[in-house]
Formats: C-alpha cells, structure tokens, sequence
C-alpha cells in the first residue's frame, strides 16, 4: 500500500497539490476566472454561511486580499447566513461591503410580489402570508404552487424548521431547539424544566442561546417571532400528546414559582408583579395544551385582573389571544381583546358585548367580581344613555353585594336621566345610610329635590355636601341654580362668585351667573361673564348661544345671528340653537328664514314645543292663521298643558 502511494505521487505538482491543495489549485481557480473579465459582471455565491463560513471564510478572505493572485475586478461575491460576518475579520473590506438584512417581507412588500406571481385571490393570499411569515422563501414556496385556493395552500412549517435545524445533529440539542419555542420568556430555569432530569440544563441553554433564531432580550431570551411560529405549528402538527405534556411540564413550573412566593391574599397577589407574570404563562401553557378545557380559568383571571388592576389588564387579554392564535381558538381571544381596545378608546358600545359576554358565561366564581363586573357593565349602559338597561346592571350587582354604596348612587343617577326623582332620592339615601360621607350623594340629592321643583329642600343638601367638602364647587354652583330658580338672584351670585373661588376655570359657573346677572337686567354684566366662560372653553356651543340670547334681549338680532351661528359651527346639531336663529330672523321681520331655521330644529328635535309655538307664531305674523293654528295643535299635542299655545291658538281663531 505504501509503494501504492509512492507510485501515485512521484509527480511534484501532484505532491504540492496533496500537500497544500487550496494554495495549489485557488491560483488555478482565479486563472479560470480571468477567462471572464471582458463580462459585466462574475458571481459568486455563498449559502448556508453559518454551516460553510469554517472552511470558507478565511479561503474568500485570502483570495480578496490577492493572496493567491490578482482577482478579477468585476468579481461580485454573495455571502448569506443566519450570522453577520464576524466585524474583527471583516472590518477590512467594509468600504467594498454592503449588508442586506433578510428579515421577512412587509405586508405591502409580501402582497406585491404575490400579485406579481398572479395570486390576487384575497382568502389565498392570506394564508400564505400567514404560513409564510412573510419570509421570502417561505413566500416563494408557496407561491410557486401556483394555489388558486386557500385550501390548496400546503403548510411549509415543516420544510422550514428542517431547514433550521438541519446542522443540528446531538438529539438533545435537536429536542430543546423544537420544544424551547414553546415559552414566551427563556432563561435557563424554563428550558431545565423542559428538560429530562439528568440532562445539562447549564450548557444546553448557552447552546440555545448561541443559536441564530434565539435573542437576548432585557430580561430573558427569546426566539424569533417568525421561526417560533413555524416551530410551534411543526410541533402541534407531528404530536398532540407531546406537545400537550410539554406544555404541562411549563404550567407545573410557573405554578411552582408562582406558590414560592408565598403570597396568599387575593389582593396581595394581583399587586405583585412577579407573581402576575407567572400567573400570566401558567394560563398561556394551559391554554396551549387544553383550550377548551382552561378557558373558563383564564376568563376568570382575565376578570381578577379587570377588577383589580382595570387598566393593567390588557396582558391577559392579550395572553388569551396569542395563545388562542396557535391552537386556532381563538373566539374569546379575539373578544377580549377587541373590548380591551374599544375600552382604552372609551368606545363604549363596542366594549358593552366584552363584559356581556364574561357575565353570561357563568365562568365567575368570585362574587366581589362579578358585583362589579355588573357594575361596570352598568355604567357603560349609562353612558350609552341605556338607562333603563343600566338599572338592571346595577340591581344585580346590589343582588350580590348589598353594601356597595357606589351602585345605589348610579341606580339614583340613572333615575335622575328618567326624570323619576323620587325612586333616585330613594337611592342616594341608602347610598348615604352605607357611606354618611358620601359628599357627591349630597349633591346628586340636591339634584334630585331640584328637579322636584323643591329648591329649599335641594339647597339644604347642597349646604350638607358643602359641609362635608368646602371645596366642592359642584354643590356651590347647584345651589346657586336652586337660589336662582327661587328668584334669590343676589344669593345665586354668592354661591357662583364661591364656586368660581374654588375653580377659576368653571366656565359653567361664569354662564349661570351671567343668566341671573341677565335676569337682575344687567346685560353688561351678564355678557361679561358669558365671554368669560367662553375664554376658558371656546368650544362651549351653550356659551355662544347665550351670548346670541343676550344680544337677542338687547334688541340687537344681526349680532345674536353671529353668536348662534358659532354655537352651530360648533354643534351643528344644536336644536335649542337653530330654534333661536329662527326667533332672531323673526325679529328682523325676515319670517321665511325664521320657518327655515325653525324646521332645522323639528328636524333634529321633533317634539320641541318652542320650536312649533314660534313656527305658529310665525305663520300667524304671515296672516296664514289656519297654518298658525296646525302648528298650535302639534304642540299642544306634546305639551298639552301649555298656556301660551292655548292664547296663540285663540289668537289665530278669532
């Protein structure tokens, strides 16, 4: 066999090859090159770098640098990898360099070179984006099968995670890499727990980390989103059962942390960050293992975390989402989160369906929670102005919990917006029987003996929150109201002067006073205040439109017209407003612009009796009695009370 060798190799230049093959044959290489100069361009390229990059690296490096000869110039060298060339070998060649970063296409990126490759089929289109990541080649994959179908479109998970693991060749290594995407958050407690108890949990994490698709993050470390999700469909789709022991394996382990901490009151615990964040995977890896079978548990957290933490709680929502998006469950994620949303954007009927939703699927336990569940519930009714669905709200949190004195206060609140006075004081006394305290129950009281017609009554309750808050200028400005009603003018103006004391910018306060300043028949003094309040909230459309009522009783109409014409620009809505404009034309002896503005506001408000009154009077001004007399009719209709439309109806008839 020796002499064999012997033989083989007597030739020198056969030796040399043999002994040093890259110094022999890359001069050979570059000759062969050479042959191409005269064309644009000579490429060359590089794969899998990560893999190759240790026999090549320094062989490109050599060969750039003339090592083995001249290079052509038009030489275009193409390097791909997980990894970016190491700076300290490379620095050199930086001027000549440019780095691409291959992340995943954009959405509009995605889409366009889909609907280059002819696939415009929205619900196609979709679910490659989806299965793809928008990886480019993921995406080329795909789209090179040409689906014309969302159905005929194959997963690739698994022809890409092989692809990510395809170097990796020790089966621990293997294992970790697959089932560590399974947690959000890694350290290497997680992965010891993924672990068989005898394995090196120390060095298989640093592997881990050492790997491309794993990153640090502030406090943890974390796989890439795009390759984490191939790797958790790869998984669900090779295993149920694995992938369900795996996950089980997690919730024991946040489980265990979360009891170590050794916090056991309710109240205790929601306030401890750490412990919230091991509740929050102990539900995700439940939820990922058996969804169905979790989800009552997770809403219920979900619901703690509302009633506790309220704003706060959008991780668990959040939570129940993604993890809802893997197992393809995703009806209470989605719900959750959308509530979440339409709440923080104080939309309130789209978050309404959220908490209708938690209460009607029996999943709370907790009656402190579910109490105020219905109670908030309540009040987002009674911001729609669902008034009488609000009151149901409310009963059936006092059903479950008697003593809250905040519900019996709305219930009064929302009685109040009904107009049935009575029933709301009935409220804010049992409100006030739990917290005798309870300044804003005072005040509300008030309201409701004012709304009564009973102004002594309400300025004894104002005086009684007052008493309890000396600062609270909401009762100073209702009392002044009730003063005002009584036709105490001096004493009203007292009470607005301390109100406005406490709140200089209670621009409502400088409007009350002018309206009892206008009433004393000091108009001067009443349009100061109104440009007061009008200062302080320019966008105020109540201010404008009395400061046009103003010049309106100075007899000066072209100037009320300008003043309502802002509270329109304002509030194009504004019946009161569109009511007055026609009463100021009326003025101005311009009756057909006065009906104009007159159908304005019975277009908006069709039962405003003002409104038809002036519209009778007006066609009575026209000589247009039978007229005069429908719009009389219409109302009394309304108002059937109404003295003056009696008067004006007579009028019309004789």
């Amino acid at each position: 066999m020796g002499f064999f060798v012997k033989k083989k190799i007597a030739n020198k230049d056969e030796v040399q090859l043999l002994l040093e093959p890259v110094e022999t044959l890359t001069p050979l290489f570059l000759e062969g090159l050479r042959e191409y100069a005269a064309k644009p361009r000579i490429c060359l390229f590089f794969d899998t770098f990560e893999a190759t990059g240790r026999y090549l690296d320094e062989w490109i490096r050599n060969l750039l640098e003339g090592k083995y000869g001249d290079a052509p110039e038009n030489l275009l060298l193409t390097i791909s990898g997980r990894e970016p060339l190491n700076p300290d070998h490379w620095a050199a060649f930086g001027d000549a360099m440019s780095v691409i970063p291959l992340e995943p296409f954009s959405d509009s990126e995605a889409r366009s070179y889909l609907e280059r490759k002819q696939i415009t089929d929205a619900a196609t289109v979709e679910t490659i984006l989806h299965l793809s990541g928008r990886l480019p080649v993921l995406l080329e994959n795909l789209a090179e099968a040409a689906p014309n179908t969302a159905d005929s479109v194959a997963d690739p998970c698994d022809t890409a995670v092989e692809r990510f693991l395809k170097w990796i060749k020790d089966p621990q290594q293997r294992n970790l890499a697959l089932y560590g995407a399974l947690p959000r958050y890694l350290n290497q407690d997680v992965v010891k727990s993924l672990l068989p108890p005898d394995a090196n949990a120390g060095a298989l994490f640093q592997w881990l980390c050492n790997q491309p698709f794993v990153s640090r993050r502030e406090d943890h470390w974390a796989y890439h989103g795009v390759v984490r999700d191939l790797m958790l469909r790869y998984l669900r789709q090779v295993s149920l059962e694995e992938w369900k022991a795996a996950n089980e394996k997690l919730v024991a382990y946040y489980a265990q942390q979360a009891t170590a901490l050794g916090i056991d009151k309710k109240e205790a615990q929601w306030r401890d960050e750490t412990w919230r964040a091991c509740q929050l995977e102990y539900h995700y890896h439940q939820l990922l293992a058996s969804p169905k079978k979790a989800m009552p548990e997770a809403v219920r957290a979900f619901a703690a975390a509302f009633c506790t933490l309220w704003d706060d709680a959008l991780p668990w929502s959040e939570t129940i989402y993604q993890a809802g998006e893997i197992t393809k469950d995703t009806e209470w994620g989605a719900r959750l989160r959308k509530g979440m949303a339409a709440y923080f954007a104080k939309e309130w009927r789209d978050a309404l369906p959220m908490f209708q939703a938690i209460l009607n699927s029996g999943f709370i336990e907790n009656r402190e929670d579910l109490a105020l569940l219905w109670f908030l519930a309540g009040l987002l009714n009674q911001l729609l102005d669902e008034k009488n669905k609000a009151i149901e709200c409310f009963e059936k949190a006092t059903d479950i919990k008697p003593g809250y004195h905040m519900v019996f206060y709305n219930i009064g609140l929302a009685y109040s917006g009904l107009g049935e006075y009575n029933k709301a004081v009935e409220c804010y006394e049992k409100a006030i029987d739990i917290k005798p305290d309870f300044h804003q129950a005072f005040n509300t009281m008030g309201n409701a003996y004012s709304g009564l017609g009973e102004y002594n009554n309400a300025i004894e309750w104002y005086q009684k929150a007052f008493d309890i808050k000396p600062d609270d200028h909401e009762a100073l400005n209702n009392m002044g109201n009730a003063y005002f009603h009584l036709g105490e003018y001096n004493k009203a103006i007292e009470c607005f002067e301390k109100a406005i004391d406490v709140k200089p910018d209670l621009h409502i306060g400088f409007n009350n006073m002018g309206l009892t300043y206008y009433a004393l028949g000091e108009k001067e003094k009443a349009m100061e205040c109104y440009q007061k309040a009008i200062d302080i909230k320019p966008d105020d459309h109540e201010a404008f439109n009395i400061m046009g009522l103003a010049y309106s009783g100075l007899g000066e109409n072209k100037k009320a017209i300008e003043w309502y014409q802002k509270a329109l620009e304002i509030k194009p809505d504004y019946p009161d407003a569109l009511m007055k404009m026609g009463l100021a034309y009326s003025g101005l002896g311009e009756n057909k612009k006065a009906i104009e503005w007159y159908q304005k506001a019975l277009e908006i408000k069709p039962d405003y009796p003002d409104a038809l009154i002036n519209m009778g009077l007006t066609y009575y001004d026209l000589g247009e009695n039978k007229k005069a007399i429908e719009w009389y009719q219409k109302a009394l209709e309304i108002k059937p009370d109404d003295p003056e439309a009696f008067y004006n109806m007579g009028l019309a008839y004789s």
